[in-house]
């Protein structure tokens, strides 16, 4: 797998607030009135934080909170692709495996830069694991 420092830290940081922008407009624009909505709402917030920490190197939590972060993340990611979660409203359910499908690839870089944040940052960790143990 290549390696997240090898991805210019400019597009990381492009991501990062893309996924921010993005965020703001469902919370302001999309009424939420299903327990699913909120969920993914929050899941995705999470992941915006742990992008966040790996770009700007901080930790947030702590690295077993992103390791069960990574889990349930992927976990929702397949379940979306199998089924559906009810995350999506009508206007967007319209559109159907095209939206789906456009949610799982935008998710791409989250998944992988959770995962090198939680498993691949020493640098990051190496401070608040000493303490710890």
């Amino acid at each position: 797998m290549a390696s997240l420092r090898s991805v210019p830290y400019y597009l990381w940081w492009c991501y990062m607030w893309l996924c921010a922008l993005a965020s703001l407009a469902a919370f302001l624009l999309v009424y939420m009135n299903t327990l699913g909505e909120l969920a993914a709402y929050l899941l995705w917030m999470f992941g915006v934080m742990g992008v966040m920490g790996y770009t700007e190197g901080k930790r947030y939590a702590s690295r077993d909170f992103w390791k069960g972060y990574l889990v349930v993340l992927l976990y929702t990611i397949l379940a979306l692709c199998v089924t559906k979660l009810g995350v999506f409203g009508p206007e967007v359910e319209r559109f159907g495996n095209f939206a789906r499908a456009l949610v799982i690839a935008f998710n791409i870089p989250l998944v992988w830069a959770v995962y090198s944040y939680a498993f691949q940052s020493p640098g990051i960790w190496s401070v608040m694991d000493r303490v710890e143990t």
